[in-house]
């Protein structure tokens, strides 16, 4: 029997938060709320390692030290069956702290994944899988970035209309690069799962809906045969926007042909008003 689990992204990027409650108050809330329903974890948008040494310089961020970590430990250890999460696009560009920052968000944050870049701007992706497996963390490999390109991988101008890239432009580049790093990091125990592109939409265009539906179907087949023990692809469902804000992913268990959707929450914090720069 074919099992469906959903990834749901769920982001506040432009409307902010009520004042009413601080924003520990709203993360315990919201983890308490997701984690409790049929989710299969809660991803943080994002750390930045430590405060004077930050892999990004996001207003999304929280530091070591900061009371997100503590909140978040509190609520893996309330769910031990679910997964809590960051993002650290550029951990692999910081090979001397890959270790340190694995064993600290494992340890003081409960962290057991992490999303990264796997685009050549980025670093070698297996550096940081082969840390990761020492502190039983599970990685998300984002193949190509659609929002802030990932250059002649995913060129920016294709945003205007991307049509024919979804068409067959992801031939050219795209393709046999994301199959040279599924090759390289085939059956490697601390992959979660790959995405096939961070954000990537339709720019709000009916034409394109086809295209992308076949884009992502084609690759992840390709990424399947290449690597047929991959249990998790990435790719997002809500493929048609008017705007920016992407609220579903979809994660295909690929084994045996079976189809798993996972939900989990995505949490920006918000940018007006609830930094956690802390």
């Amino acid at each position: 029997m074919k099992k469906l689990i959903v990834f749901i992204f769920t982001i506040s990027l432009f409307l902010p938060w009520p004042a009413r409650a601080a924003p520990l108050d709203d993360l315990r809330s919201d983890l308490d709320q997701w984690l409790s329903s049929d989710a299969a974890g809660f991803l943080v948008w994002q750390y930045s390692g430590p405060k004077d040494k930050y892999f990004e310089n996001d207003p999304y961020s929280f530091y070591q030290g900061s009371p997100v970590c503590s909140t978040l430990k509190q609520a893996a250890t309330k769910y031990p069956d679910k997964f809590i999460g960051v993002n650290i696009h550029s951990l692999a560009n910081h090979p001397t702290q890959i270790d340190d920052t694995f064993s600290y968000l494992s340890k003081e944050c409960g962290v057991s994944v992490v999303r990264v870049w796997g685009t050549p701007d980025r670093g070698d992706p297996k550096l940081v899988l082969d840390s990761a497996k020492k502190y039983g963390v599970k990685i998300i490999v984002v193949l190509a970035d659609y929002s802030n390109s990932s250059g002649d991988i995913l060129p920016g101008p294709i945003r205007a209309n991307p049509t024919a890239w979804y068409t067959a432009g992801y031939r050219d580049v795209y393709l046999p690069y994301i199959i040279s790093v599924v090759n390289s990091l085939k059956s490697h125990p601390a992959l979660f799962a790959y995405e096939l592109a961070n954000e990537p939409h339709c720019s709000g265009i009916d034409a394109c809906r086809g295209p992308y539906k076949n884009w992502a179907n084609n690759v992840a087949q390709e990424i399947k045969r290449n690597d047929p023990n991959l249990r998790r692809i990435i790719k997002s469902k809500n493929y048609i926007h008017k705007d920016i804000i992407y609220l579903h992913r979809l994660i295909e268990k690929i084994r045996s042909g079976d189809c798993e959707k996972i939900k989990w929450k995505n949490l920006y914090v918000d940018r007006l008003g609830n930094k956690w720069l802390v």
